[in-house]
């Protein structure tokens, strides 16, 4: 059952990962032009422009990164690093991806991320997939 944890995750977080190395290299989709796809992605109130593609590109190594480290954390990929980075790492994944997926619900988040279509996706899609990506990590932690 861990594998399939592990696979999911890989999976959600790779695509994810590439979507937004996609935004930072120019793709618009889902919007047709930088506001509208600011409002679909980002969703902060205001929002007319993406974030720097610096930024953008970070968060996609970021989540390449998470997606690899469940498998470091089984030893599927060995690393030198010491344990306690690798446990680290994977409490950090926990709470990180279960506290985004908690936020996306909580009255202060809903007021700051208001932008539609964000806040659909985001109830519908992002916040969920957030809050099982995180679920999935404290099962393979703790398996």
């Amino acid at each position: 059952m861990i594998l399939v944890f592990i696979a999911v995750n890989f999976f959600i977080l790779s695509i994810v990962g590439f979507f937004y190395l996609y935004w930072g290299f120019g793709g618009m989709w889902p919007g047709r032009d930088e506001p509208s796809l600011a409002k679909a992605v980002v969703g902060r109130n205001g929002i007319t422009e993406m974030p720097s593609k610096a930024l953008t590109l970070f968060i996609s190594a970021c989540l390449f990164l998470a997606s690899i480290w469940p498998l470091i954390w089984i030893g599927l990929i060995e690393t030198p690093l010491p344990y306690a980075i690798r446990e680290i790492g994977m409490i950090g994944l926990i709470v990180v991806f279960v506290a985004r997926g908690i936020a996306g619900y909580m009255p202060n988040f809903r007021r700051k991320y208001s932008e539609l279509p964000f806040a659909n996706y985001d109830r519908q899609y992002y916040s969920p997939l957030c809050f099982m990506v995180g679920m999935f990590s404290a099962a393979i932690f703790f398996l």
